[in-house]
């Protein structure tokens, strides 16, 4: 689906708990400011957004129709590494609509400098994801491998209906 200015405009804020009004607000405005490059500079294909909480610089990652690789960016995947844990936050977009996929899951899961991640659909909605005080990571992974090994094709949306039993906050939509 290509990228237009209604979509960008229809982006809402969607709030991380950690987050005060005005850093939230921030993010609304990468969420917007990601499409737009996604837009103009990659075909409305997968672009991210790494950002580092310490100062909110980040790395832009261009991807394709399909997908985008943390590790395909030299200096992303230094910081993911290197980072503190939970310092990071993740945003990128889906050109079909659609909700975080199996690989999007898995980063997440693994990498414990990011706190947050979402998915800004080309039409404008979000998907966040965020890691509470009480995240699991190994019952994170044990949750999903199970729900997988019962539901392959819907394992995501069932795992997204749960995951705040495992200290995740999943929220979509916006205000």
């Amino acid at each position: 689906m290509l990228i237009t200015e209604e979509a960008i405009e229809r982006v809402k804020v969607i709030s991380v708990d950690e987050f005060d009004k005005e850093e939230n607000e921030k993010l609304q405005q990468l969420h917007k400011q990601l499409l737009s490059l996604a837009k103009t500079k990659n075909k409305s294909n997968e672009v991210g957004f790494l950002i580092n909480l310490m100062d909110w610089s980040y790395i832009v990652i261009y991807g394709t129709e399909n997908g985008i690789s943390l590790g395909s960016q030299e200096e992303a995947k230094e910081l993911i590494c290197t980072a503190p844990q939970k310092s990071l936050v993740f945003l990128h977009n889906h050109p079909k609509n659609s909700i975080f996929s199996e690989r999007d899951l898995e980063s997440f899961f693994t990498a414990d400098s990011i706190l947050s991640m979402s998915v800004v659909c080309n039409n404008g909605f979000v998907y966040l994801l965020t890691k509470e005080q009480s995240y699991d990571k190994y019952q994170s992974l044990v949750t999903y491998n199970k729900i997988y090994e019962d539901n392959e094709e819907g394992c995501v949306r069932e795992f997204l209906r749960i995951c705040k039993k495992i200290g995740l906050s999943f929220d979509y939509g916006g205000e």
